[in-house]
């Protein structure tokens, strides 16, 4: 019976319980091969866990992440928010309602002369009347004034005092000291390219055929997942298999016929190896050999495919 193994993104890599490759997603292995096994499901650095049992018939796995957007609020200069969708809101309106009030007061103040001056004689009241017509034609041209007043006028008045504090504004900029942040030239990352790896892998391969192997485990991170069957060494473990392996062969040649490109800093090199093992015949065999650097150009895998 077939287990089918699918992951949203399509692409994950499945290792079998001794972190063997074993195929990509979409993917299909037999139930019975499995049983009782873990299998492992490895997508962009996340590896997930599985044990095939008897009520295993399929495994849905997603890899997928999600970003929460924050929404910000808007205010202007005097505290007020802003619609957001529509910044552009006017605000004229403040203006007018403060006119009509002074107009307002206006009237009052006229009302009152008028009732003073019917209280005095007839001279003073005369002269009082021309004082409070002289107030009313006054007061008549500023309700006409404010009655006819064109918006977009005062908004005109309104923007040499908005570009007044805008150049203000910059010239505080520009005579602001310099922060640390901004006077420090950018240093750029350095990016680790194809072809220093493939530089890397022919390196390590001549250090082999010279039994070098303090050199050649300076090729390798400090981390090392994995070194063909073994998981998590650290470099004197690493110095110890070599010189182990080195001990029990008369003469090894390893030599690149082609290397290529999987991505994520991993590539497939083919080895052309002759080698002879103390008290036996000298084989030619060619082998598949899998390569994964970090992002310093350090090995932290290499196995056999």
């Amino acid at each position: 019976m077939k287990i089918r193994i699918n992951t949203t993104p399509e692409g994950a890599i499945v290792r079998n319980q001794n972190f063997d490759k074993i195929g990509k997603t979409p993917f299909e292995i037999d139930k019975e091969d499995y049983l009782g096994q873990k299998i492992f499901i490895n997508y962009d650095g996340i590896i997930k866990e599985f044990v095939i049992n008897e009520n295993t018939n399929f495994i849905e796995e997603s890899f997928r992440k999600t970003i929460n957007q924050n929404e910000e609020e808007v205010y202007t200069s005097d505290g007020s928010t802003i619609d957001a969708l529509n910044p552009n809101t006017p605000s004229s309106n403040n203006k007018l309602y403060m006119i009509g009030g002074i107009v307002a007061v206006l009237g009052f103040i006229g009302l009152g002369y008028w009732f003073f001056d019917s209280k005095t004689d007839e001279k003073s009241t005369t002269i009082k009347t021309e004082v409070v017509e002289q107030n009313e034609t006054e007061k008549s041209n500023i309700e006409n004034s404010v009655e006819f007043v064109d918006k977009n006028e005062v908004e005109q008045a309104e923007k040499p005092k908005e570009e007044k504090s805008k150049i203000e504004s910059k010239k505080i900029e520009e005579n602001k000291p310099a922060s640390v942040a901004e006077v420090a030239p950018k240093t750029e990352e350095k990016q680790f390219s194809e072809e220093q790896a493939k530089a890397i892998i022919k390196q390590s391969i001549s250090l082999e055929n010279n039994k070098n192997a303090n050199g050649l485990v300076n090729l390798f991170s400090s981390k090392i997942k994995r070194y063909k069957s073994k998981n998590n060494l650290s470099k004197n473990q690493l110095i110890s298999i070599f010189n182990e392996w080195w001990n029990t062969v008369v003469f090894e040649d390893k030599q690149v016929a082609g290397i290529t490109a999987l991505g994520d800093n991993t590539y497939k090199v083919k080895i052309n190896y002759n080698y002879q093992v103390e008290g036996g015949n000298e084989k030619n065999v060619i082998y598949y050999g899998i390569y994964q650097f970090d992002k310093n150009g350090k090995i932290i895998e290499l196995y056999i495919d």
